[in-house]
C-alpha cells in the first residue's frame, strides 16, 4: 500500500490524490500499474540518454567535417581549380593502382 501511496503522489503532484476504494484487488491493479509506469519511465530516459550522447557525437562529427567542407565549397566555387583538383585525384589513383 505505501508504494501505491508514494507513486499516486508522485504521479498527482501538488494536485490532490482522487479517492478510491481501497480494497485487494484496486490495490493489486494500482502496483501493477506503478510498476508498468515505472519501467515505462525507466525506458524514457534510456532512449533520452541516448539521443544526448548521439547528439553529442553528431555536434563533434560536424566540427571536425566543417573545416573539410568549407574547403571544398571553395574548390568548387573555382572551376579552374575544381578541375585541377580532380586531375591530382586521377593522376594519384592511377600512379597508386599500377
Amino acid at each position: 500500500m505505501q508504494r501505491v501511496t508514494t507513486w499516486l503522489k508522485k504521479v498527482f503532484g501538488n494536485q490532490p490524490i482522487p479517492q478510491y476504494e481501497v480494497n485487494e484487488q484496486t490495490v493489486d491493479i494500482l502496483c501493477k500499474l506503478a510498476e508498468y509506469n515505472e519501467a515505462r519511465d525507466t525506458d524514457v530516459s534510456l532512449v533520452i540518454e541516448g539521443l544526448k550522447e548521439w547528439s553529442k557525437e553528431y555536434k563533434a562529427e560536424g566540427e571536425f567535417q566543417a573545416p573539410v567542407l568549407s574547403s571544398i565549397k571553395v574548390i568548387l566555387s573555382n572551376p579552374e581549380d575544381c578541375l585541377n583538383l580532380a586531375s591530382m585525384h586521377i593522376y594519384i589513383y592511377i600512379y597508386t593502382h599500377n
